[in-house]
This record gives C-alpha cells, structure tokens and sequence, in this order.
C-alpha cells in the first residue's frame, strides 16, 4: 500500500467524500477561524512528523506494529484537536472533518505519513469510539489534549509528544485492540 512515486493514488479532488467534507469546512468558518485551524493544525502536523521519524523505534513503540502506531497517534491527536478547539468557535461536523483532513494523507501529492483515505480514518475513529469508554483511551486521549496545552503555550518543549511514549504500559495496550 506504501507507494513512493503515487501511482494508483487517489486524486481528492475527485474523491466525492473528500470534496463534501471540505465544502462543510469551508461553508461554515470564517477565514479567520480557517486561519486559526490551519495553524493548529501545521503544529499537529509537526509533531506527527516527529512521532513517526524520531519516536517509532522506542521501547514501547518498537512492539506496536504500523497500524498499532498509527491508531495510537489517532487518540493522542484526538486529545490535541480538542485542545486546537477550544478556542475556535465551530460546530463539530467541522472540527471532525477538519481533523479528517489531517490523517486522511493518502491521496496524490499528499504527505502519505498515514496513507490513509478518508473512509479508512471513518473506520478508525469508529473503532476508537466502540472502546472510549476504556480507561486507557481516556488517559491517551487527555495525554492528547495536554500535549496541545504545550504547543499552544510555546513552552519552548519542541517534542511534547515524545512524553506519552515514555508511559510503556499505557502504549502497550493498543496491543489489546482488534484493528483487523
């Protein structure tokens, strides 16, 4: 599925998924609250960029396969989006596709960290949300949320997110989860 050159990748514009939740984005934020997304989301991004180059290999991480890694850093950045909003006043058939866009990276010309499409992260959160009720996804998603707390303050912590890597139990139990 990993395919450097995008051949065979999908183009979003003429995914019809895609196109409908970016005009739901777009028909209703101000350019100004777009603004605000855009930035939170560049500094999400950042730290997923860091997850995956320079935390993958750690004692915990090591043990999870890709899609373990990847659904992990989904919770976390569940936790983050929350935070992002908490300060940008949209509805949250926004803040939901918006945070879509950040992790459905699969198409042509796109960062390909995930290389998901939109339906595979639909798939995903609904996983994550049959089992939110669990205490270690409550955790993870609120580790989350403090890691933006970080970021939004500039508190000069580049990697906020390398922490919750370091909580070896707590990553370990996304072992316990069915991702087929």
């Amino acid at each position: 599925r990993m395919n450097m050159f995008g051949f065979g990748k999908r183009n979003c514009r003429k995914d019809e998924l895609f196109m409908s939740l970016s005009r739901i984005v777009d028909e209703n934020t101000s350019p100004e609250q777009r603004e605000k997304m855009m930035a939170g989301g560049n500094l999400i991004s950042m730290q997923i960029g860091l997850a995956f180059n320079l935390l993958r290999n750690g004692d915990a991480t090591s043990q999870l396969s890709d899609e373990e890694f990847k659904f992990f850093i989904i919770i976390i950045l569940q936790g983050m989006n929350e935070g992002l909003y908490e300060n940008i006043d949209v509805s949250s058939e926004v803040k939901t596709n918006a945070f879509i866009f950040q992790i459905s990276d699969g198409y042509k010309n796109f960062a390909n960290i995930f290389s998901y499409y939109v339906e595979d992260v639909l798939r995903i959160f609904e996983k994550i949300s049959s089992i939110s009720s669990e205490e270690w996804v409550q955790e993870t998603f609120q580790e989350g949320k403090k890691i933006w707390g970080k970021l939004a303050e500039n508190s000069g912590d580049m990697m906020p997110i390398a922490d919750i890597f370091e909580k070896k139990e707590l990553v370990l139990n996304v072992k316990k989860v069915d991702l087929s």
